[in-house]
């Protein structure tokens, strides 16, 4: 499956949002000593989030990469 460049940097503003949310979360499950669960909970999200974003941004900066090498290279004769 491949995606076009719009669609991931929408997966990304996604991701960066759910990274956000986790974030908020751990932060406040800090203070709440009595919820170990919700901590490790918290951490969990927050952990695959960061992994999701940070595959994410490395998928749009490839698709970047390749769309700025595209746009340099020379037309090869007789080809479009």
């Amino acid at each position: 499956m491949s995606l076009t460049q719009e669609e991931v940097q929408k997966m990304h503003e996604a991701l960066k949002e759910a990274f956000e949310t986790a974030s908020r979360n751990w932060e406040g499950s800090r203070y709440n000593y009595d919820g170990n669960a919700d901590k490790r909970r918290s951490l969990a999200e927050l952990s695959a989030a960061a992994s999701a974003l940070l595959m994410a941004d490395e998928r749009l900066r490839e698709m970047e990469q390749t769309a700025s090498v595209t746009k340099l290279s020379p037309k090869m004769p007789g080809k479009e």
